[in-house]
């Protein structure tokens, strides 16, 4: 092999392969077991998915699109393509809306795609007639369309068989590939949030990845052993981040679940040491966690909440001080001791060194719930355009209210405005495409987030809200909806909230139940239902969630405390465009589809 390229990723992984060529970079589950990838393994695929999409006639510079779920043929031809000279392209595994599927290809112009199943191939044929670049889908679970009979379609397996070809042909062709790559050439297109117009494709390097990762690794030293559970989508920067980027600097086991639907079961098996899951996912486990002791009997369900109890006010005066006594510290303890480390053990956290969340804002009430319980949840800020991470809390300076302190080679400024201003080594070269939208938000090197905030004491960053989503009422008050939902969502019954008050005389609040926990409340008080909108319509139910608004509205400054709500009678929907697939909110959507709801709401004082 040439000589390595440290801020190369295909280059990193070649670096594991010389380091321990045997040792365990890649574990799946498949049919109930789990199977077990060495690092040469890996980087033997990685290089046939190189070679053979070169040999299909697959560009430098020209884009590689997937569209699949967390497996391993997704790393090989996502590192096969930066190998090549591509550029790199995921798109969120789970949509169903052919428009937006089209979309992003007709900007990525793709010539072959990898799609995971007949499922997701049948989206991409759907389109092929407007599609005119497009010339090949590769297929991983090419079974399911073997009957197509269509040279269109390829399986993954042929796929690979043309690279080893390819390499008996030509076996220095990989240091060839190698030696040309360059740091700071496009590698990777990663998709903005789309929380307000159609999602744009962010211009990543190997050196704005690689560069994020060292310098979190520097902060939060993971190592080989350590393991990760891939378990958010594909296509956003989070996973790519840990799976990829952080994962080849750092060289710990990236463990691929058996299916979507199963990833806390195989979290549970693995009990992984690391782990990135956005807010959602962290609150549905305190729900989880909610109704489990509300199962148990009497005595139990008292021990745990006098304990929790007891925990939590010490936690929060750690947070907010950096110091308890010994006393607090014997309670905390004994708290996680006798009650607390069986509910981390159940759900398989209970061995994390490394917990994060980002991606949308999270009450710190959620964190602080986390840490009592002794894991160590930490926030990160970032983007799609700050190659994920940009901002995050150090080991004992975790204040649950900000989302920490810059990378080391990250700069923050604050404008005038208040707008969060990033600039650094991991922010991007800008919108595939798109130089209009690029010369808006990348002036002078800095990046402008679209964040409303401020950086407070000890260089800790408070995120308030998107300054695009702050509202004013009638009267004039200025408030910030992302600060109310979130204190809202600490309720394990309610799964989300949207905030009104733009230009209304009054804040008011549209609340979606969470259907297991409410279910389950339900179901203990032989409340009959079937359906979502079923369960929401019962009186008993309104009744539930008014006592949680009002206690949550006591935790909320007088002033801008919510005066009434309304219950969604439908969940919110990825699909009907009410939040998008990495759980961010689009209040425009929900709201115009909800607007009888508000007119009702805000109709006694309009």
């Amino acid at each position: 092999m040439v000589n390595p390229k440290p801020e190369v990723l295909p280059s990193l992984l070649f670096e594991h392969v010389l380091k321990r060529p045997n040792g365990v970079a890649l574990r799946w589950k498949r049919y109930g077991i789990w199977k077990e990838i060495t690092w040469s393994q890996y980087a033997e695929k990685m290089a046939q998915v190189a070679l053979a999409l070169e040999k299909l006639g697959v560009k430098r510079g020209e884009v590689s699109t997937c569209i699949s779920t967390n497996r391993p043929e997704w790393l090989y031809w996502e590192l096969g393509s930066m190998l090549m000279g591509a550029l790199s392209f995921a798109i969120f595994p789970d949509i169903e809306d052919i428009e937006m599927i089209y979309h992003y290809l007709n900007i990525a112009h793709s010539r072959i795609i990898l799609a995971e199943d007949q499922e997701r191939a049948d989206r991409i044929l759907a389109l092929r007639e407007r599609l005119p670049e497009l010339e090949r889908v590769v297929v991983a679970e090419f079974k399911e369309v073997a009957h197509y009979h269509d040279r269109f379609f390829m399986s993954f397996d042929e796929l690979l068989e043309l690279g080893r070809e390819e390499l008996r042909k030509n076996p220095d062709r990989v240091n060839s590939l190698l030696e040309r790559l360059n740091p700071d050439e496009s590698c990777i297109l990663s998709t903005t949030s789309g929380t307000t117009g159609l999602p744009k494709l962010a211009i990543l390097t190997s050196k704005s990845f690689v560069s994020m990762a060292t310098y979190l690794n520097g902060i939060d030293t993971a190592k080989p052993g350590e393991r990760y559970v891939s378990n958010l989508t594909t296509g956003w920067v989070g996973e790519r981040m840990m799976s990829i980027s952080w994962a080849l600097v750092a060289g710990f086991t990236v463990h691929l679940p058996e299916d979507p639907e199963t990833i806390w079961e195989n979290i549970r098996e693995v009990a992984p040491t690391v782990i990135f899951a956005p807010p959602r996912t962290w609150e549905g486990i305190q729900t989880w966690i909610e109704i489990g002791i509300n199962d148990t009997d009497l005595l139990k369900r008292v021990v745990y909440r006098d304990l929790l109890a007891r925990a939590y006010k010490i936690q929060t005066k750690l947070s907010d001080t950096g110091h308890i006594s010994l006393k607090g510290k014997f309670i905390l303890w004994l708290a996680r001791a006798i009650v607390l480390n069986k509910v981390t053990d159940y759900f398989g956290i209970n061995k994390l060194r490394y917990a994060y969340t980002g991606g949308s804002a999270i009450g710190p009430e959620v964190i602080l719930f986390f840490r009592t319980l002794g894991v160590n949840v930490k926030q990160i800020y970032g983007q799609s355009e700050s190659s994920g991470i940009a901002v995050v809390h150090r080991d004992g300076d975790v204040k649950a209210e900000t989302v920490g302190i810059p990378l080391p080679s990250i700069e923050v400024a604050i404008t005038d405005d208040g707008e969060v201003l990033i600039r650094g080594d991991s922010v991007f070269k800008g919108y595939f495409r798109n130089e209009e939208k690029t010369r808006e938000i990348l002036v002078d090197g800095w990046l402008h987030t679209g964040d409303y905030g401020y950086v407070g004491e000890e260089n800790h960053l408070w995120i308030i809200d998107r300054i695009a989503m702050m509202q004013k009422t009638r009267d004039g008050l200025v408030f910030s909806p992302q600060y109310l939902e979130t204190k809202m969502k600490f309720s394990p019954y309610i799964r989300e909230a949207v905030a009104v008050g733009q230009a209304k005389d009054f804040i008011g609040m549209l609340i979606q139940i969470d259907m297991e926990s409410v279910g389950n409340w339900a179901e203990a008080r032989n409340i009959p239902y079937t359906t979502f909108s079923d369960l929401a319509g019962h009186t008993e139910v309104y009744k539930l969630i008014e006592g949680e608004f009002n206690k949550i509205n006591k935790l909320i400054p007088e002033d801008m405390r919510p005066r009434k709500f309304a219950l969604l009678k439908k969940e919110l929907d990825p699909e009907l465009g009410d939040i998008t697939y990495t759980s961010k909110l689009r209040r425009e959507n929900v709201m115009a589809r909800n607007k009888k709801t508000l007119d009702e709401l805000f109709g006694e004082e309009e």
